[in-house]
């Protein structure tokens, strides 16, 4: 009898290199099943249309589209609670807006980058089992939207001085490469500093643009100091 805690055919969707290793390497812990990779939504719908996945880990910021999109794709047609493939988001994006439009599309998890190989199986192998596969902090969103006090159960680093950054949509890490630039370090010293490839920091970089509205590291530098994000470096 198969096991349905195994998964036979997993589907890795995320176009940061380093991620992809990583997810790959957090998947190994379904010994003998099949991984499979897309880095774009078109590469993940033709191989959905080839192969019925088991497990999808998908990124919701892609080349040509939102991760949101496949997941209403995979479950349409479906319950949510019975639908055929068990989707867990691997995303940056922490905020409510994002958080909830992918539970509604859908998602039977929501993990946060940045959390090691081990953790991540062990998220996967709670929701192959049918357990919630979700990052504290999002889970704490989930209480706190339930609650009606988002601000009241905010992460330690996000009180007091943080609070500003919060406000600004910017995630620690987001803060964190920022606060770098800010410093006038290129993409790769940022990249050896935190230990990371330089793909995954241009595609942060890109986001606090996105975040702070600017198109530009004098911008952003620039816009951080008036919104007093950089604290000790203003």
């Amino acid at each position: 009898m198969t096991d349905p805690t195994m998964p036979r055919e997993i589907l890795i969707v995320e176009d940061d290199p380093a991620m992809e290793a990583l997810a790959v390497m957090a998947v190994g812990v379904f010994i003998g099943a099949r991984v499979r990779t897309a880095r774009t939504l078109q590469s993940a719908r033709e191989c959905l249309a080839r192969t019925t996945i088991d497990l999808a880990l998908i990124d919701l910021g892609l080349p040509d589209g939102s991760g949101i999109d496949l997941l209403r794709e995979i479950t349409v047609g479906h319950d949510r609670d019975s639908s055929p493939t068990v989707c867990v988001v691997h995303t940056v994006f922490d905020s409510d807006e994002m958080l909830f439009a992918a539970l509604m599309a859908g998602a039977h998890g929501y993990l946060l980058k940045g959390e090691p190989a081990t953790i991540m199986a062990a998220r996967l192998s709670a929701a192959m089992r049918g357990e919630p596969a979700i990052s504290p902090a999002i889970a704490r969103r989930v209480l706190a939207r339930f609650r009606g006090s988002a601000t009241d159960v905010r992460p330690s680093h996000l009180t007091a001085a943080g609070a500003s950054d919060h406000h600004a949509g910017l995630t620690p890490r987001e803060l964190q490469v920022l606060r770098l630039i800010a410093q006038g370090m290129t993409l790769s010293e940022v990249a050896g500093a935190l230990g990371v490839s330089i793909n995954t920091i241009k595609t942060q970089v890109k986001r606090v643009y996105e975040r702070l509205g600017v198109g530009s590291r004098v911008a952003a530098a620039s816009e951080a100091r008036r919104r007093g994000l950089l604290g000790d470096l203003t």
